[in-house]
This record gives C-alpha cells, sequence and structure tokens, in this order.
C-alpha cells in the first residue's frame, strides 16, 4: 500500500490553512508527494492512485493526467454517475470476458494445483484495533492504533492520530478526499456484488477525531509556506453528458478483447517508420503524422522483427509445429525471403540484429545468419523458454538473453558462443527474497546493451508492475555483477537509496527497454526516460504526450527513440500498460 489515500488526507484544509502552503509526505519506499495550498485557498492534492482532487473556489474536480492528456472532471458528476451505477447494479460482462475470465481461475487452480470449494460469504469482521499514546512521527506525537499480531506476529501500524491544533483543518480535508476516493471505487468496481466497505465503522471513527500524520508506511514530513497565487485546472471539465459516454466506452473496452496492436511484443523503427509485431502475429508499421496503421501482410504469422542495415527483418512462421522459418527483408518497398530455417524440434525465441547480421535464438540453439551458410551452435544446459518475451544481446564472446515471465522473474542467460553452455547470471548480495542485483526468481529482464563507458559489460533493464512498480538497472561484467541504478518514483537519488542500489535494492521505478547512444545508457521507465551517464548521474525525461492511432498509443516527441504503449506484461503480472521504445 504505497499510494495510499492518506497522501490526501494530510493536506490543509483551504479554509483554515495558511495561505501558500506545501505539505510533504513520503512513505516507507521514499515515494514522495505533495499537496499545495494556493494563497486563495484552493488546493490539489494527489489521490492514492495518481488521480488529483483540484477545489478552485469551493467546486472540487478530479484530474486524471492521462498518457493521451489530462481529463478533468467535476465531482459531482462522478457522484452522481456513482449513483446511477448503484441503482443499475453490476455491469453484464461480455462473453469474451466470461470466457477469459474462467480461462484465468483455471490456470490459477492448475497453478497452485488444487481446488476448493468456494467457502459460503460471511459477514465482513474488522478487528479491534490496538492503542498506544506518545507515538512519534517526525518530532509531531500523537496516539498510534495497531492491527493486533496474529501467529505471534507484530502489530502492524494503522494510522498515528494527531490533536495538534495548527493541523486540525487536515482531518476535515481527510474525510472530503475519503469521500472522493469512495465515489471513485465505486465507479470502478467490477465485482458481482456490490463493492465491500475499505474500513470498519471503529477505523472511521478514528479517522474522523483528529489529524492522521501517518497511515501505515505514509508519514507527514514537513510544512512550508510557499508563495502560491493560485491553482488552474490543466484543462476544460468535461460535461457530465461527455463523462457518461466515456465511461460507457472505457467499459466496453475492458470487457473486449484487448486490440492486438494493444499487446505489441516487439516494437522497431527504420526508414522513418515504426514497426510492430502485434498480439496477432501480425506486422504493423506507422509514420509520425499517419493516423492508421498499415498492415504487412507476409503469408505466414510474424513472428519477430529486428533492424539491419536500416532495414526491417522478420521472422515469419509458426511459432510451434512449423518445419521451417522464414527470415524476410523489407527491401525496395518489398518483403523478400532472405533464409528459410529448418526446425530442430525447437522453438523461436527472438531474433536479434548487430552490424554483422542477423541472429536466431531458439529454445535450443543459436543460429549464425549472417553468413551464406547458416551456423547453428546446440545449447548445453537448455532449453531455454520465455514465458512473456525475450531479448538477446549478441557480444563476440557470449550471447546474452534476458527473459520477461512476469511475476515470476525470468532473470538472464549467458551462452558461451564457442560451446553452447547456458549459464545463468545471477546474484543476491542482500539475501533477501528478491534481493539483487540480478535475481532470476523475481527479476524480468527487459533491455540488454552494452555499456558505452565500459564496454566489457552488460546493462541488464530490469521492470515488473505487478501492482507496485519496481526495478533497477544491473550491470554484467567478467569481473562480477553490480547494480547501476535503482531510484524511487519522485524522490531525488539521496545517500541511502545510492547505499541501498549499491547493494542491490530495488527501486520504485520499472525499467522497460534499453538502449546505448552515443557515451550514455537511455532506459524507458514506467514514468519517463532515464539517461545515465558514466559518472552515474541519472537525467529523467517525462513521458511525452502519446496520441492514439487505432488501437496503439504512440509518441514520435523523443529525437532518439519512438515510445509505444503495450499490455503484453498483462499476461504474467497484475500489470498496466506500458511504454516499450525503438531506437531512431
Amino acid at each position: 500500500m504505497v499510494r495510499l489515500l492518506v497522501l490526501v488526507a494530510l493536506a490543509l484544509a483551504p479554509a483554515a490553512a495558511a495561505a501558500g502552503t506545501r505539505a510533504t509526505f513520503v512513505d516507507g519506499h521514499g515515494f514522495r508527494q505533495t499537496i499545495l495550498i494556493a494563497d486563495n485557498g484552493d488546493f490539489d492534492a494527489e489521490l492514492r492512485m495518481g488521480q488529483h482532487l483540484m477545489v478552485l473556489g469551493g467546486r472540487a474536480f478530479i484530474v486524471e493526467d492521462r498518457l493521451t492528456g489530462p481529463i478533468v472532471t467535476p465531482l459531482e458528476e462522478l457522484e452522481e454517475a456513482a449513483r446511477e451505477r448503484a441503482i443499475a447494479g453490476p455491469r453484464p460482462r461480455s462473453p469474451q470476458a466470461e470466457a477469459a475470465l474462467r480461462e484465468a481461475e483455471a490456470d490459477m487452480l492448475a497453478l497452485v494445483g488444487e481446488v476448493n470449494a468456494p467457502e459460503p460469504s460471511r459477514p465482513q469482521v474488522w478487528p479491534a484495533l490496538v492503542m498506544r499514546t506518545n507515538v512519534q512521527v517526525n518530532g509531531r506525537v500523537g496516539r498510534g492504533y495497531y492491527y493486533p499480531g496474529f501467529d505471534n506476529g507484530p502489530e502492524q501500524l494503522f494510522v498515528v492520530m494527531s490533536d495538534d491544533p495548527v493541523l486540525a483543518p487536515i482531518g476535515a480535508l481527510f474525510r472530503r478526499a475519503l469521500a472522493a476516493e469512495t465515489v471513485l471505487e465505486q465507479l470502478s468496481w467490477e465485482g458481482p456484488t456490490p463493492r465491500p466497505e475499505s474500513m470498519g465503522p471503529e477505523w472511521r471513527r478514528i479517522l474522523a477525531a483528529g489529524t492522521p500524520i501517518q497511515y501505515y508506511t505514509t508519514r507527514l514530513r514537513d510544512v512550508e509556506q510557499v508563495a502560491t497565487p493560485s491553482i488552474t485546472l490543466p484543462a476544460e471539465p468535461e460535461t457530465g453528458a461527455a463523462l457518461r459516454v466515456r465511461l460507457a466506452a472505457e467499459a466496453a473496452e475492458r470487457g473486449a478483447p484487448p486490440a492486438p496492436e494493444w499487446m505489441a511484443s516487439r516494437a522497431i523503427f527504420a526508414g522513418g517508420r515504426l514497426y510492430l509485431v502485434a498480439g496477432n502475429q501480425r506486422l504493423l508499421s506507422l509514420a509520425e503524422g499517419e493516423r492508421s496503421l498499415a498492415r504487412h501482410d507476409l503469408g505466414e504469422p510474424v513472428l519477430d522483427a529486428c533492424v539491419q542495415g536500416g532495414e526491417p527483418l522478420a521472422l515469419t512462421g509458426a511459432a510451434q509445429g512449423a518445419q521451417t522459418w522464414t527470415l524476410r527483408r523489407l527491401h525496395g518497398g518489398q518483403w523478400r525471403p532472405e533464409r528459410v530455417v529448418a526446425r530442430d524440434e525447437d522453438e523461436p525465441i527472438a531474433l536479434a540484429c548487430t552490424s554483422e547480421g542477423p541472429y536466431l535464438l531458439t529454445s535450443r540453439r543459436f543460429i549464425d545468419l549472417t553468413q551464406t551458410r547458416t551456423a547453428a551452435l546446440r545449447l548445453r544446459g537448455g532449453p531455454i523458454r520465455a514465458l512473456v518475451s525475450a531479448v538477446v544481446h549478441v557480444t563476440p564472446r557470449a550471447v546474452f538473453v534476458g527473459l520477461n515471465a512476469g511475476e515470476w522473474g525470468g532473470g538472464l542467460r549467458r551462452i558461451d558462443r564457442r560451446t553452447g553452455r547456458v549459464e545463468t547470471i545471477e546474484r543476491n548480495s542482500t539475501g533477501g527474497l528478491c534481493g539483487g542485483p540480478l535475481n532470476t526468481e523475481c527479476d524480468p529482464v527487459q533491455g540488454l546493451a552494452t555499456i558505452p563507458w565500459r564496454p566489457s559489460c552488460v546493462a541488464a533493464a530490469i521492470g515488473l508492475i505487478h501492482m507496485m512498480a519496481r526495478g533497477r538497472l544491473t550491470a554484467v561484467c567478467p569481473d562480477g555483477i553490480e547494480q547501476l541504478y535503482a531510484v524511487a518514483d519522485g524522490e531525488p537519488n539521496t545517500p541511502q537509496r545510492v547505499r541501498e542500489a549499491a547493494q542491490g535494492g530495488h527501486g520504485s521505478v520499472a525499467f522497460f527497454g534499453l538502449a546505448a547512444t552515443g557515451s550514455s545508457l537511455i532506459a524507458i521507465g514506467h514514468n519517463g526516460l532515464y539517461r545515465l551517464d558514466a559518472a552515474g548521474t541519472a537525467t529523467r525525461i517525462p513521458l511525452p504526450r502519446f496520441t492514439r492511432v487505432e488501437g496503439l498509443l504512440v509518441s514520435f516527441a523523443l529525437p532518439e527513440i519512438v515510445l509505444v504503449v503495450t499490455g503484453i506484461n498483462g499476461r504474467a503480472s497484475v500489470s498496466g500498460a506500458v511504454p516499450i521504445m525503438a531506437v531512431r
């Protein structure tokens, strides 16, 4: 519970707060949020799922900053839509959604290896909280309320409440923000029964008496006076009619199978065009400014793609059961067969291109397609499997294979190009369950690149969003494995964070792509582009605005890369859509 609604609750109520106030809160992972109170009493505070509650002139708005731009909705319109939703009852699922749900349930039962009959529904029971006095929170004192320990476990903090009159206005805003959160939860609830209560009546009474100065791991750090004349909405508020049209369209989209372009497994850039391997194994392309996707008919399913000599290459054929696969090159406006590869009781994993030419990694072979005659190296210690996706980085002596298995990790493999020996590359210096800097069971490797200032080393981008985001950049060198970079979202790289990164701790930024450009590494995180130099300094560029083209979100705004949003990681994690990149 990182981005909790207490981050709003700990703001100052506009009616009583001093003008121009900024309150700063930090959670247990180092994530920082600020609540801004303008000189005229308006305020802007972030809610737990990233939306903002803005109150201007006494009127409340919910602001959601999406990749395509901000959406501003009057809170009263959301409240009315929630009332309508409660009267209408839960939305029926489409046949496709019902089938997907049954399939997911069957997969889960198969995974845990047991089938349990559903328990009869029982009334929700809220545990009685234990109160402790004189609890210190960053120099402030309050009453702490704890969940009782179970099975000899320690008590867990729920909230610390302060009676400090200076902070008294915070409680009123907390209850207002909590009500806004409840409205948003009602609108997003997809269950077959009404949404359950998020807390018991005793808990609500506690929150109503005083001011929260800590909620779970989130603490009020400081309150500053900052001159802020006013707060401005980032866009015109949508009307009630527009809100209902949008909610209906979003509900229909959630109930339908994802668009193939939304499940892209690979993005490359060549000849001024972005090429995508879509979820239906079709190849799509788009140039900047075009309003529709071009669909390339290669005659058979497209398994992977890469760029060689400025031209796109595509591997085609059936993923399983094929007798051969075909490597095709787009040259002179035509897709031309370049090489046919005979299957040898293996499955294709990934295609890789270097300046020398293309290579194909299968579950049992590493195939060199750079020469006139195909050379296949049989793997020793395989086979290699990719649950979601794989990236391959070829060096003169070794082939590095990054595997993405979602919440089950994936990790990194190294293939000796002389012997074919497959080695798992990992190191857990912290000794923790998912300690790093490189953990096979926990770390999906999403990108690989040679480190420009250390050419004997390869960097690995690790990223996972499984309800929460985490990730890091790790260096794999001949003399060992070390962590390059990890950072908390919204918090600068403090000395403590640098020490944690050196020891292999995760940051709260997940990385989904990596490339070497000039003397730097660039990595795409879920919240922006990061440029890392030889001194270890990282510069973050926020994500640009994306444009919707059919079922695709894409941005050509950055000079070195093109960004595409994909939902493919949701196949093996509780993940939303994330950006991946194609180097120009």
